[in-house]
């Protein structure tokens, strides 16, 4: 069977968590947060879940462990 490896994403205003976690603060523009994404992507993630309100922005990736 599957298995697979989760990375939730929080973004609020410059500040953002990975997995519950506090990472840094940043001046990110979008196209980098963009970017960053892409990256994710890369690396085997897939992105499987958004919500955004205001200024914040949550996301769900997942990818297979082998």
């Amino acid at each position: 069977m599957q298995k697979w490896e989760y990375l939730f994403v929080h973004r609020e205003r410059n500040v953002t968590w990975f997995n519950g976690d506090w990472q840094r603060k940043t001046q990110e523009s979008p196209s980098t947060f963009y970017s960053y994404c892409n990256r994710l992507g890369s690396e085997g993630w897939e992105l499987v879940g958004m919500d955004t309100m205001n200024q914040e922005t949550s996301l769900a990736f997942k990818r297979p462990i082998e």
